[in-house]
């Protein structure tokens, strides 16, 4: 599953007394739920008594759209048509206790047949707070179906329980929603310890790599290289004389990192070391940026300097969006133990750009 979790451990030995912090990402499975304390999403009409919402299982002569499970969260999700005349609201209600949270749909541009609802349209309601509304509308130019895609997210919170809900309401038309998962990230302060003889202790995590801030709990960041051009060649969000710049506000941490290769230079590269299980790489990706501008992205991925695993982008031209929280790169099932991913672009005979978000490792 993707964003498994990590266990590590901790032996004390008469240790007067002792307490732990740390910042911790859990995720939210449409289906399975939280992967911590399994709470699973709540959906409004039940499923048992008004088959709106409909998961992974359902069958092609009942649900037309059909995202690739391989590229969803958990090779699960749940997806719903609002219907004015079956039901007056629909919602999903997601329950956590954290200081942030991320929200991710899977949206649909064309389902492979004229007519099929894929329009998108809800709003989202923290705490009983004002309402924030999301709409996609499909746009043909794009790919069939969007997975990944954030939809709404909230930092800053008090470190405390909070309810999410998703709702669709009030509307003339129909309109189509679709819940792959959400991240909420906890500060745990949780272990006073005082004359325990032994303690083991284990916690299960998921840790995020940012590409300014770093490993969330190590605080070890990336290394971009070369660091010895005679102008910096990586700039982050705060360049003031980059051609390409993304939405901050839409960037993990607000914040990105990015390069232009081209062939004169040889190499650049990205290191990431991390000690888990498995890890999950994700870049910003840029299309028609203009004229001239570089936007193609290219680059091999060397996990313990393994065979290389090729990644390449082609901008679509006929739109200048950029696509943000992109999976690029995933890899599990590796022994728990210190590793070294390499992003490395060389050998191109033209320009190149890599953009570097964020990174989560289990």
């Amino acid at each position: 599953m993707l964003f498994a979790n990590i266990v590590g451990t901790l032996s004390l030995l008469f240790l007067p007394y002792l307490t732990l912090a740390a910042l911790v990402n859990r995720t939210i499975d449409d289906t399975a739920g939280d992967s911590v304390t399994g709470l699973k999403p709540l959906y409004f009409p039940p499923p048992a008594s008004l088959r709106m919402w409909k998961d992974h299982t359902c069958p092609l002569n009942d649900c037309v759209t059909r995202p690739d499970l391989n590229q969803t969260f958990g090779n699960s999700y749940t997806a719903a048509t609002f219907r004015s005349w079956q039901s007056s609201k629909m919602s999903i209600t997601l329950r956590f206790t954290g200081s942030a949270i991320y929200t991710f749909f899977i949206l649909v541009n064309y389902a492979g047949r004229a007519g099929v609802i894929s329009r998108t349209d809800c709003k989202f309601v923290l705490d009983n707070g004002p309402a924030v509304s999301y709409l996609h509308m499909p746009d043909r130019s794009k790919a069939n179906i969007m997975y990944n895609q954030l939809v709404f997210s909230k930092t800053g919170l008090a470190n405390t329980e909070h309810t999410l809900e998703i709702i669709t309401e009030g509307l003339t038309y129909q309109t189509y929603v679709n819940f792959d998962y959400a991240i909420y990230t906890l500060t745990t302060l949780a272990l006073s310890l005082t004359l325990l003889p032994h303690l083991v202790w284990a916690a299960i995590v998921n840790r995020t790599i940012d590409d300014s801030s770093g490993d969330a709990i190590t605080g070890v960041k990336p290394e971009f290289l070369p660091t010895n051009t005679s102008t910096p060649l990586w700039k982050d969000h705060t360049c003031t004389d980059c051609r390409i710049n993304p939405d901050v506000n839409r960037a993990f941490g607000t914040s990105y990192t990015a390069a232009t290769y081209s062939p004169q230079l040889g190499r650049m590269s990205i290191e990431i070391p991390f000690n888990g299980t498995a890890i999950y790489v994700f870049f910003i990706l840029a299309n028609n940026a203009g004229t001239g501008i570089t936007s193609r992205t290219e680059c091999n991925f060397v996990l313990n300097n393994e065979q290389p695993v090729s990644y390449s982008h082609l901008p679509n031209r006929t739109t200048t969006d950029i696509d943000y929280n992109q999976l690029v790169f995933s890899r599990k099932d590796l022994p728990q133990r210190q590793h070294l991913l390499e992003i490395v672009t060389e050998g191109y005979d033209h320009d190149v750009y890599v953009n570097f978000d964020y990174a989560i490792y289990t």
